[in-house]
C-alpha cells in the first residue's frame, strides 16, 4: 500500500512536472517565435541601413548632377553670349532689308502715281473720242442732210428736163437756178470731203495715239527699274509742262475766238469782256511760266533734271484744275470769275517754284522769259483798251438815259471823253509796239540768237509800268461802274468830281503820281510806257551784239548714256545683290530657328535653375537627412549593442534552461529513486525551478518592453525629423493631453497631420523630373498632360496644396494651444516662500516628458508593474545602461 501510494504520488509528480516542461515547452515556442520576429527585424534593420546608404550614395550623385547642371548652364551662359552676337548681326540686317522694304515701298508709291497719271491721261483721250464721236455723227448727220437734198434737187432736175420741151421760156431760169444748185452741190460736196478728211485724220490720230500707248506700255517692262526711280518723275514733269502751255493756249486761242477784242471794242463793250481780257492775260503768263521750265529742263544739268521729279507731284493737282478749266470751255459753261481765282493760285504756285529752281539754278536761256514779259504787255494792252472803253461807254449810256451830269456836258466831253479817247489810242499804240517787239523775238529766236541779259532789267520795268497801269484802270473801272451802276439805278445826277475824286485816289495808291487834272497820271505813265517801248525797239534793231542760244545735249540723254554704262556694270552687282539676298533669307531662317532655340534654351535654363534650386533645398534635405542617418546609425549601433546584450542573455538563458532541464530530469531520476528517502527535498526542487522560470519570464518582459519602446523612441524621432525638414516644426508634434475639453478636434487635427504627413511623404518620394521634349511625334496627337508645363505646374500645385494645408493645420494648432496647456495655478506675491518656489514650480510643470518605461514589479509587490518617467536625455542614457550592463 505504501509502495503504491509512493508510485501514485510519484507518478503524480511526473504527471505535473510533465505538465510544467510542456508549458514550458510552449513557452520555448513562443520565444523562438518572438526570436524569429526579432531577427526578421533585424534584417529589415539591414535593409534599412542599404537603403539609407543607396540614398546617400544618390545624394552623391546629386551633388555630382549639381556639378554637370553648373558647367553646362556655364556653356549656355556663353552660347547666348554667341548668339547675342548673331543676333545683333541680323539685326542689322533685318535693318538693312527694313530699308530695302522702304524703298520698295517708295517705289511702289511712284508706279502707283504713274498708273494715276496714265488713268487721266486714258480718261482725257476717251473724252476727246467721245468728242471726236460727237462731232462725227454731227457731220454724218450734215452730210445725210446733203444727201437727201442732193436727191431732191436731182429729182428736181429730171422733172425741169422733162418740162424742157414744153417750157421753153423758162429754160433760161430753169437753167441759172440748176447751176446755182449744181455750184452749191458741189460746195456740198466739198464740204463733206472735208469732213470725212477730218473725220479720216482723227481716226488716223486715234490710232497713233492707241499705238504709241501699245509702244509703250511694250517698252516699259525692259526697262530698268532705276528709270523708274529716277527717271520717271523728271520726263514726267517736262511732260506736263508743255502739257500746261498746250492748254494755255487752247484758252487764249479759244477766248480770242470767241471773243475777239479788237471788233468787241468796235462795238459796245459788256463787263464779259473786261473777265476774258484778265482771264486771257492771267493765262497767258502761266503759259509763259511753263514754257521757261520747259526750257529750263530741257537746257539743265542731269543731277538738276532729276531734282526736277519733285515738282511733278506737286503740279498734278494744277494740271487737274485747269483741265477743268478746259473742259468748261468744251462744254461752254466757263464762269470768267471762278476761273480768275483758280488761274491766280496756278500762277502763284508756278512762281514759287520758279523763285526755287530757275532763280537758284541760274535760268541761262533767257528767251522764254523776254517772251513771256512781251506778251504780258500785249495783254495789258488789250486789258486796259477794254476797261477804259468800258468806262467810257458806261457814262455815255447813263448819259443816253437821261442821266445828268453836274458838270455839263461840255466840261464831260473835255474832262472825261476826250482823255479816255486819248488813253485808248495810246494802249492800242503799246500794244502795237508790243507785237513789234514779239516779231522781233520770232526772228531771232528763229536763227537761235537771243538779247543779251543786260536788257532783261529794261523788259522787267516796262512789264512793271504796264502792270501797274493795267491795275489802276481795274480799281478805277471798278469804282466807276459802281458809282455809275448806283446813279443809274437810282436816276440821280452824276457828279465828274466823284469821278475825279476817285481817279486821284487810285493814281496816288497804285501810279504813285499827285494829279491836277483827270487822268493826267495815268496818261503820263502810258506815255512814258510808249516811249519806253519804242525805245526798245530802237534798241533791239540797232543791237548788232546777241547772244546764241548754245545747243547742249539733253539731260535725260546723258542719263540714259549714263544708265547704259550702269547697265553694263551692273550685272554682277545684280548677281551679288541675288547672292547677298539669297543669303539673308538664310539668315532670316536662320534667326527664326535660332531664337526658336535661343527660346527653348531659355526655357531649359529656367526649368534648369528651378531644378537647381530644388537640388540645393534636396542637398539641404540630404544634409539634414545625413545628420539624421548618423543619429539613426548611432541609434542602430546601440540597439545593436542591446540586442547583442539581448541575445547573449537569451543564449545563456537558454543553457541554463537546458542546464535546469538535465538538473530536472537527474532529480527526477534521484526521486525515482530515492522516492522513499526524501520526499520532502524532491518536492522542493521543483519549486525552486518554478521560481526561476517565473524570475527569467518577467526578466524577459521587461526587455521586450524596453525594446518596444526603443522602436517606438526611434519612430518618433523619425517623424519629429521629417517634419522639421518639411518646415512644420513643432505643430503637428504637440502632445495630446487625455483631459483636455477639445480632445475630438485634437484627435481629428492629429488624424489630419498623419495623413499630411503620409501625402508628404509621397510628393516627396515621387520623382521631379521634367521631360523636355515636347515634339510631336508625326504630327499625331498627344495629351497635353504629357507637356512639361502641365507636368511641372501639377507638380508646384501639389507642393502649393500641402504648403496650404499645413499652414492651415499649423494655424488650428496655433489655435488650439492656448486651450490645451495645462493650466498652473501660480502662489500669489504677497507670500515671499511662494515667490522663491514659483520658479522651480512652473520649471516643473513646464517641463516636458521625454519618455516612459513601464518595469514589471516582483512577485511580492502589490503593485504589477512600476512606471518611471524620463525627462531628460540623461536620464535615458543611465536607465539605457542599466538595461545593457
Amino acid at each position: 500500500m505504501r509502495l503504491r501510494d509512493a508510485t501514485t504520488e510519484h507518478e503524480a509528480e511526473l504527471n505535473r512536472r510533465i505538465k510544467s516542461l510542456e508549458k514550458d515547452n510552449y513557452e520555448l515556442e513562443d520565444f523562438k517565435i518572438q526570436y524569429e520576429k526579432v531577427k526578421e527585424e533585424l534584417d529589415s534593420a539591414d535593409l534599412q541601413i542599404e537603403d539609407l546608404k543607396q540614398r546617400l550614395d544618390d545624394a552623391m550623385g546629386a551633388e555630382d548632377l549639381v556639378d554637370q547642371l553648373t558647367e553646362k548652364n556655364l556653356s549656355l551662359t556663353e552660347k547666348i553670349e554667341e548668339l547675342r552676337a548673331a543676333v545683333e548681326d541680323l539685326e542689322a540686317l533685318k535693318e538693312l532689308a527694313d530699308e530695302l522694304e522702304d524703298n520698295h515701298m517708295e517705289t511702289e508709291k511712284q508706279l502707283q502715281a504713274e498708273i494715276d497719271h496714265r488713268d487721266m491721261l486714258l480718261r482725257e483721250q476717251l473724252e476727246r473720242l467721245r468728242s471726236s464721236e460727237e462731232t462725227n455723227a454731227d457731220y454724218e448727220a450734215t452730210i445725210q442732210q446733203f444727201r437727201e437734198l442732193v436727191m431732191n434737187l436731182q429729182n428736181d432736175l429730171e422733172q425741169l428736163r422733162h418740162k424742157e420741151e414744153s417750157q421753153k421760156t423758162e429754160r433760161q431760169s430753169l437753167s441759172s437756178q440748176s447751176q446755182a444748185m449744181m455750184s452749191l452741190n458741189m460746195q456740198l460736196q466739198s464740204t463733206v470731203m472735208k469732213a470725212q478728211a477730218k473725220a479720216i485724220d482723227l481716226e488716223l490720230r486715234k490710232l497713233e495715239a492707241a499705238q504709241a500707248n501699245d509702244r509703250l506700255n511694250y517698252i516699259q517692262p525692259y526697262l530698268p527699274d532705276s528709270f523708274f526711280k529716277t527717271e520717271n518723275d523728271p520726263i514726267s514733269c517736262l511732260l506736263l509742262f508743255k502739257r500746261l502751255v498746250f492748254k494755255s493756249e487752247i484758252i487764249i486761242k479759244h477766248l480770242d475766238q470767241k471773243h475777239p477784242v479788237s471788233e468787241k471794242i468796235m462795238d459796245t463793250v459788256d463787263e464779259n469782256l473786261v473777265a476774258v481780257c484778265e482771264l486771257r492775260q492771267r493765262a497767258g503768263w502761266l503759259g509763259d511760266l511753263a514754257k521757261r521750265f520747259v526750257t529750263f529742263i530741257k537746257h539743265c544739268r542731269p543731277e538738276v533734271f532729276i531734282r526736277m521729279g519733285q515738282v511733278f507731284h506737286d503740279l498734278v493737282g494744277t494740271e487737274r484744275r485747269l483741265n477743268g478749266i478746259v473742259e468748261l470751255l468744251r462744254t461752254d459753261e466757263l464762269n470768267e470769275t471762278e476761273c480768275i481765282m483758280d488761274l491766280q493760285r496756278m500762277m502763284a504756285q508756278l512762281e514759287h517754284l520758279t523763285e526755287v529752281y530757275l532763280v537758284q539754278n541760274g535760268e541761262t536761256i533767257l528767251v522764254d522769259q523776254f517772251f513771256g514779259l512781251t506778251r504780258a504787255l500785249d495783254f495789258n494792252a488789250d486789258r486796259m483798251t477794254v476797261e477804259l472803253t468800258y468806262i467810257k461807254q458806261a457814262v455815255q449810256n447813263a448819259v443816253k438815259e437821261n442821266i445828268v451830269v453836274t458838270e455839263g456836258q461840255e466840261r464831260l466831253d473835255m474832262d472825261y471823253y476826250e482823255p479816255l479817247k486819248r488813253l485808248v489810242s495810246d494802249a492800242k499804240n503799246s500794244k502795237i509796239m508790243a507785237k513789234k517787239i514779239l516779231r522781233q523775238l520770232e526772228d531771232l529766236s528763229e536763227q537761235a540768237l537771243m538779247l543779251k541779259s543786260e536788257h532783261l532789267h529794261r523788259f522787267k520795268t516796262l512789264h512793271a509800268i504796264s502792270s501797274k497801269l493795267s491795275q489802276f484802270c481795274y480799281e478805277s473801272y471798278r469804282e466807276i461802274s459802281a458809282y455809275v451802276e448806283a446813279k443809274r439805278g437810282s436816276k440821280e445826277e452824276i457828279s465828274l468830281n466823284v469821278i475825279q475824286k476817285i481817279v486821284y485816289n487810285k493814281a496816288d495808291e497804285i501810279l504813285e503820281i499827285a494829279e491836277s487834272t483827270l487822268w493826267e497820271g495815268c496818261i503820263k505813265t502810258l506815255r512814258s510806257l510808249s516811249n519806253e517801248l519804242n525805245a526798245t525797239i530802237t534798241r533791239i534793231d540797232n543791237d548788232n551784239k546777241m547772244d546764241k542760244i548754245a545747243a547742249s545735249t539733253a539731260p535725260w540723254i546723258q542719263r540714259a548714256s549714263d544708265m547704259k554704262a550702269e547697265v553694263v556694270v551692273s550685272h554682277d552687282m545684280e548677281r551679288k545683290l541675288q547672292q547677298h539676298s539669297d543669303e539673308i533669307l538664310k539668315l532670316i531662317k536662320d534667326i527664326k530657328i535660332k531664337d526658336q532655340a535661343l527660346q527653348e534654351s531659355n526655357v531649359k535654363v529656367e526649368l534648369l535653375e528651378k531644378r537647381m534650386i530644388a537640388a540645393k533645398k534636396q542637398a539641404d534635405q540630404i544634409g539634414a537627412l545625413e545628420d539624421t542617418l548618423q543619429k539613426t546609425q548611432a541609434q542602430e549601433h546601440m540597439y545593436a549593442e542591446a540586442l547583442d546584450n539581448l541575445q547573449a542573455e537569451y543564449d545563456a538563458l537558454q543553457q541554463e534552461m537546458v542546464e535546469l532541464k538535465k538538473r530536472a530530469a537527474v532529480s527526477q531520476e534521484e526521486q525515482r529513486q530515492n522516492v522513499p528517502k526524501k520526499p520532502e527535498v524532491v518536492s522542493e526542487v521543483p519549486k525552486e525551478t518554478d521560481s526561476n522560470i517565473v524570475a527569467i519570464m518577467q526578466q524577459l518582459e521587461s526587455l521586450k518592453a524596453v525594446i518596444r519602446f526603443l522602436r517606438a523612441e526611434n519612430a518618433h524621432m523619425k517623424y519629429k525629423d521629417l517634419c522639421y525638414s518639411l518646415g512644420l516644426g513643432e505643430t503637428l508634434l504637440a502632445p495630446e493631453k487625455p483631459a483636455d475639453p477639445k480632445r475630438d478636434a485634437v484627435r481629428s487635427m492629429a488624424v489630419e497631420s498623419r495623413a499630411l504627413v503620409k501625402e508628404m511623404r509621397a510628393a516627396s518620394a515621387s520623382p521631379k523630373l521634367v521631360v523636355l521634349d515636347g515634339r510631336r511625334r508625326g504630327g499625331k496627337w498627344q495629351s497635353r498632360k504629357k507637356a512639361p508645363d502641365y507636368t511641372y505646374q501639377t507638380q508646384q500645385t501639389v507642393l502649393h496644396t500641402l504648403r496650404q494645408r499645413s499652414a492651415a493645420l499649423r494655424d488650428r494648432a496655433e489655435h488650439l494651444r492656448p486651450a490645451t496647456k495645462p493650466h498652473v495655478h501660480l502662489p500669489s506675491p504677497s507670500s515671499e516662500e511662494a515667490q522663491k518656489q514659483s520658479p522651480s514650480l512652473a520649471s516643473n510643470v513646464l517641463s516636458r516628458s521625454l519618455a516612459k518605461i513601464q518595469i514589471p514589479a516582483a512577485l511580492s509587490s502589490p503593485k504589477r508593474c512600476h512606471r518611471i518617467q524620463l525627462q531628460s536625455a540623461a536620464e535615458f542614457e543611465r536607465i539605457h545602461a542599466l538595461f545593457i550592463r
